[in-house]
């Protein structure tokens, strides 16, 4: 009997989409720059990491390759504004790090 988390991995692993994530996360980098400077920091925080968890959503449907692809996808881009965003955080608030800059 095969281990829950060895189905699960097999599923992330469809051809391309690895590719999906990462090409989406530069995409979602920018997106999330722009949004940022536009409405803050608390709005679009929040926003993506629920994005980022939908996107698990359509993988556990069901191994579908198309599928796995466009969800990988939408994670990479709330990946990739999560990304851009948490070192806009730690800029905005450099007293919370405690590093003295």
């Amino acid at each position: 009997m095969r281990a829950s988390w060895a189905i699960s991995a097999s599923r992330s692993t469809t051809p391309g989409s690895a590719s999906a994530f990462i090409l989406a996360q530069v995409v979602g980098l920018s997106i999330a720059g722009a949004w940022r400077e536009s409405i803050g920091l608390e709005t679009p925080i929040p926003a993506l990491v629920a994005a980022f968890g939908l996107g698990f959503a359509p993988v556990r449907a069901g191994p579908v390759d198309a599928r796995a692809v466009i969800a990988r996808a939408f994670q990479g881009l709330a990946g990739g504004g999560l990304n851009a965003l948490g070192f806009a955080a730690a800029a905005a608030y450099p007293e919370a790090s405690g590093c003295g800059c």
